[in-house]
């Protein structure tokens, strides 16, 4: 498995756990609190990873990686 694969996988398993209905599926409601823990949780990883983080009023969450 590649590194990328088990970030991926990991980064997927942490969202999993910002549920309304623990231990039956994923159940996150636009603006509900998990959808804002998850969307939280997103922004960070993605400044983490050196991309700069906008977020619209519909919760559109954007990552900009600036090059040369």
């Amino acid at each position: 498995m590649s590194d990328l694969q088990q970030r991926i996988e990991k980064h997927i398993e942490i969202l999993s756990q910002f549920t309304a209905t623990p231990g039956k599926g994923t159940t996150r409601l636009a603006y509900s609190e998990e959808d804002l823990q998850a969307r939280n949780y997103i922004k960070e990883i993605m400044k983490e990873y050196g991309l700069s983080v906008r977020e619209d009023g519909l919760g559109n969450i954007f990552g900009k990686l600036e090059g040369t």
